[in-house]
């Protein structure tokens, strides 16, 4: 059997901006690091940004990015930095900061500030998201 090539993994035309980025959940760190360094890394920044397995030294590129679709994927990401979770939760984008709200990894104190931003939408997200930590601590042995 042949072993497909990372860019075969994810299904992709790097000669345009076509690609079906669904990255697998389990793709290792390294498949996803080779994918940052390809040829047409645009393509596919929302979902490597966003993935749980991109190795801090390949995220750190983008920390601070103001192009929209990378913080649109930076804030799904469990791997921000305090710094990053807090600039983001102050952007402009309803989306950006619904994917905070959605976020399991964000900080419960930016999740109740989120809770009452000005879009509803967004408030109402945040606000379930702390609803549901809530519940799932309490059904927690010993949790507080």
């Amino acid at each position: 059997f042949k072993q497909k090539t990372a860019y075969e993994i994810v299904d992709c035309d790097w000669s345009s901006d076509v690609c079906s980025s669904d990255l697998h959940p389990n793709a290792s760190g390294e498949l996803l690091a080779r994918l940052a360094d390809g040829p047409n890394p645009a393509a596919l920044q929302p979902d490597l940004v966003a993935h749980p397995n991109l190795p801090a030294r390949v995220l750190e590129r983008w920390l601070g990015s103001t192009d929209a679709m990378v913080e649109y994927g930076l804030a799904s990401s469990p791997n921000l930095p305090r710094t990053e979770f807090e600039r983001l939760a102050r952007n402009e984008s309803r989306y950006v900061r619904m994917n905070l709200a959605w976020n399991a990894a964000t900080p419960a104190d930016l999740l109740e500030r989120l809770a009452a931003d000005a879009d509803e939408l967004v408030a109402r997200n945040a606000a379930q998201s702390l609803g549901r930590r809530r519940a799932g601590a309490a059904a927690t042995p010993g949790a507080k």
